[in-house]
């Protein structure tokens, strides 16, 4: 599965009540890989790429051309095309 991912946040509170915010700026993309048998065949937004099934989970936004997946350090990448 490829997502999109948003900022982490975090709140905390001092003792004197006030509020101490934590924000996580993450990559904008993520893949996730695992069984997703529950997804139907002919879903319009899973894809074959090499005979693997990529679910594509998001609306693509304007301009956007897609994705390219890398493989690097034994790690999935996932960055804008």
């Amino acid at each position: 599965m490829i997502h999109r991912q948003g900022p982490a946040a975090d709140i905390i509170r001092n003792a004197s009540g006030d509020a101490s915010w934590s924000i996580e700026r993450r990559e904008p993309w993520h893949v996730r890989v695992g069984s997703f048998d529950t997804i139907p065949d002919d879903a319009e937004d899973v894809v074959i790429v090499d005979g693997v099934r990529v679910w594509m989970a998001f609306i693509p936004r304007e301009g956007e051309t897609g994705v390219v997946v890398t493989a690097r350090e034994g790690e999935l990448r996932v960055e804008p095309a």
